[in-house]
C-alpha cells in the first residue's frame, strides 16, 4: 500500500489509476490568484504532459475559486467553469508530448488555448464570467 504522504498531499487523496500508478487527481492548478489585478492582454501559460504513452488527446477543466489557494477542485468554493481538450493523435514520443495551456485575460471573458507543442494542434474556448459566476 501506500503509506505516509505521497507527493506532500494527504494519504485520502491517492488513487491507483487504470495502470495502477499511484495518482493524485483533481489537483487545482492556479495560473492567477482571485483578487490580483491583472492587465487585460495579459497572457498566463503552463505546460502539461499526457499521462500515458498511447495517449491520443488531453482534456483540462477550468475552474474559479472564491479562495486564494486552493488546493483541490472538489472544494467547497472552487466551481467548474469550462473545460477545454485537445487532440494528440501523433503518439510519437510517448509522454514527452507538451501541451502548453494559456490563458488571456480581457474584461470579463478569458480566451484558453491548449496547444500540442510537437504537432501544432490546437484547441481554443471563450469563458464569459458574467454568465459563468
Amino acid at each position: 500500500g501506500i503509506n505516509a504522504e505521497y507527493m506532500g498531499h494527504p494519504p485520502h487523496r491517492i488513487e491507483k489509476d487504470k495502470k495502477g500508478v499511484p495518482r493524485v487527481y483533481r489537483i487545482f492548478d492556479k495560473f492567477v490568484t482571485v483578487g490580483d489585478e491583472i492587465d487585460t492582454e495579459t497572457v498566463v501559460k503552463s505546460r502539461f504532459y499526457p499521462l500515458y504513452e498511447d495517449q491520443t488527446s488531453v482534456s483540462f477543466k477550468l475552474y474559479t475559486s472564491t479562495q486564494p489557494d486552493p488546493h483541490y477542485t472538489d472544494e467547497q468554493h472552487v466551481k467548474q467553469i469550462g473545460m477545454i481538450s485537445v487532440d494528440i493523435p501523433d503518439t510519437t514520443g510517448g509522454k514527452d508530448r507538451p501541451i502548453d495551456v494559456s490563458m488571456k485575460f480581457g474584461g470579463t471573458e478569458v480566451e484558453v488555448t491548449a496547444l500540442a507543442v510537437n504537432t501544432g494542434e490546437r484547441a481554443h474556448t471563450t469563458i464569459d464570467f458574467e454568465c459563468g459566476q
